[in-house]
């Protein structure tokens, strides 16, 4: 019986400049492309990722209030729908 000789992986290190780095906002992966593309589209989840994007500015402590105001509403207002339709359900199908 002959022994086969085993395969040698070969491992490759590159240098890869930032510029050509970035993360995706949908998904978090770390991203590296080709040029300098002020666009790129990230290819897991889809989403279009702009690299020189300005940041927003901060809301004003009113707005932020409204904003958590308007969350909690809605997730209320879900959730006693989701209730009133299992407890509608249970009684009619008894």
């Amino acid at each position: 019986m002959e022994q086969q000789p085993l395969l040698e992986v070969e491992q490759c290190v590159t240098s890869i400049p930032e510029d050509h780095e970035a993360t995706c906002w949908g998904c978090g992966l770390r991203l590296i492309f080709a040029s300098y593309a002020p666009v790129f589209k990230c290819g897991w989840c889809g989403a279009i990722t702009q690299s020189n994007q300005i940041s927003r500015k901060p809301d004003s402590v009113c707005f932020s209030h409204w904003r958590n105001f308007r969350d909690r509403f809605f997730v209320t207002v879900l959730i006693l729908f989701m209730l009133f339709v299992i407890c509608r359900f249970r009684v009619y199908c008894h």
